[in-house]
């Protein structure tokens, strides 16, 4: 099993930290954001834990020497003001070849049971994570039925749950995968990687998901960290 934390991204609507520093790096407990997903990586005794960086990229290298987490390794977007996650997956996508991955935004937190429960379920199918209990604005929305995905899109109307930023590719569907994102390049440069997934859904692919009661956010804008630092005491 791989961890891949997908953190190329700017973070415009937090301009005011992100000009300094990337999402991934904002203080959370003791340690970053960041931190604490390589630490949950223990959790489903990831073998490789993979950062995919864009905007910032040294300092994120920097943070991790001096932090001695050596286990971790780190690879550069330089498209990543014109492009979106799809690109990034999509340059990688040799990484998803034959493997077990689980990948995370990196600007999530969450609470471990989220992966204690991942640990406990059959790992045959591609998986996305989703919290059904309320529709959330500014987050990417999904439709399920019978325990599978419809769709998941950001603009959609109509949807039942929250995509909540971490999906699960498995070994025997991994080559799938990279072929869908090597058809849709160029064109979905500018979209999510979890685009590709209504496209296999078209062709009658089953995507399930996995449904969490537990909490979790997106540091998406000053709101929500805020909200993060009420809930754990953060100042």
């Amino acid at each position: 099993m791989q961890f891949l934390i997908l953190a190329a991204g700017r973070g415009k609507r937090i301009n005011k930290i992100t000009s300094s520093y990337p999402k991934c790096l904002i203080k959370f407990k003791k340690g970053t954001i960041l931190s604490k997903l390589i630490q949950q990586s223990n959790i489903i005794k990831a073998k490789e834990l993979k950062i995919l960086t864009g905007y910032k990229h040294k300092i994120i290298v920097n943070y991790l020497k001096k932090k001695k987490i050596k286990r971790v390794k780190v690879y550069n977007v330089k498209r990543y003001t014109s492009c979106n996650n799809f690109y990034t997956l999509f340059k990688f996508r040799s990484f998803l070849k034959n493997k077990d991955s689980l990948i995370l935004f990196s600007d999530l937190i969450f609470d471990d049971n989220i992966l204690k429960k991942f640990n406990k379920i059959k790992k045959d199918k591609i998986c996305v994570f989703v919290d059904q209990r309320k529709v959330r604005k500014g987050t990417m929305k999904v439709l399920c039925k019978n325990n599978y995905l419809n769709y998941i899109n950001s603009k959609k109307k109509k949807a039942d749950g929250n995509f909540i930023g971490i999906a699960f590719i498995p070994k025997k569907k991994s080559n799938l995968i990279v072929e869908m994102l090597e058809k849709k390049n160029p064109e979905y440069n500018n979209k999510y990687y979890v685009d590709i997934f209504n496209e296999l859904i078209k062709k009658k692919e089953k995507i399930k998901i996995l449904n969490i009661f537990d909490y979790w956010t997106e540091i998406d804008t000053l709101k929500d960290l805020n909200h993060l630092r009420k809930n754990f005491n953060e100042t």
